[in-house]
């Protein structure tokens, strides 16, 4: 019975995995100090989701850090509000079309950098340009991907 059921287990392919990391140590909002390691946490993350799928990073990484990972700084782009829908449209189109052939997708969105509270309670990120609330993750990211699983990944203060 146990072997069956490994060898069925065997036969279901791995899902095609996505990952879009936003890593910036730049708070938006005026009194907080910038950050000094999100940008190398959020280069360790696409190095890690790049060996099981696609990665996509949104950072600016310092000059330490662009020594550490400088293939990783040549690719990266800004971590902005639109830059984020830019890619999370191109990715979901590439998940789109991976479901319409029948594959199993899995969407990581990770975000690492400063988080805040606004006055009605609601936590957000900060973007270079702005802020990305709670709201903006449910609606433009859970709820408007079509990969098979999503999975959210934040290590901020507040968000």
């Amino acid at each position: 019975m146990i072997g069956a059921l490994l060898i069925a287990l065997a036969a279901v392919p791995a899902p095609k995995v996505y990952s879009i990391i936003v890593a910036n140590n730049r708070p938006y909002e005026p009194g907080l100090s910038a950050l000094r390691y999100a940008d190398d946490d959020g280069a360790r993350y696409y190095e890690l989701f790049s060996m099981v799928g696609e990665a996509e990073i949104l950072s600016v990484l310092d000059e330490e850090s662009q020594v550490r990972f400088p293939q990783i700084a040549k690719s990266a782009a800004a971590p902005t509000r639109g830059e984020l829908a830019q890619r999370l449209k191109r990715t979901f189109a590439r998940i789109e079309a991976d479901r319409e052939r029948g594959e199993r997708t899995v969407l990581y969105f990770v975000f690492v950098g400063h988080g805040s509270v606004a006055e009605d309670g609601q936590g957000a990120m900060h973007f270079l340009d702005g802020l990305f609330s709670k709201s903006d993750l449910f609606q433009k990211v859970i709820a408007a991907s079509p990969a098979s699983a999503n999975h959210v990944i934040i290590d901020a203060c507040n968000a």
